[in-house]
């Protein structure tokens, strides 16, 4: 059975798999959205909250300044799965 809760959790869900193309396919999947409501990364399960702290501080610092450029998860980087770049 279907309510409030139910289908705005349904809504993000499917905001982040349009956004990244990844859906949660685990337990603890988590996605970082910032203030304009664009999602900056999926981590899967295997990632660790505390890792992803420099990323949530930037995402923060980002959103403590309206002409902060939006911040995405750079796939590409070779260095560090989880690196984030400007758009």
């Amino acid at each position: 059975m279907f309510n409030v809760c139910s289908c705005l959790l349904l809504a993000v869900v499917l905001l982040c798999l349009e956004q990244t193309g990844q859906a949660p396919d685990w337990n603890f999947w988590k996605y970082l959205i910032d203030h304009r409501g664009n999602v900056i990364g999926p981590w899967g399960p295997q990632t660790l909250v505390g890792e992803l702290w420099p990323i949530v501080s930037k995402a923060v610092g980002a959103a403590g300044t309206d002409t902060a450029e939006p911040m995405i998860l750079d796939n590409s980087s070779p260095s560090h799965p989880n690196a984030i770049k400007e758009l």
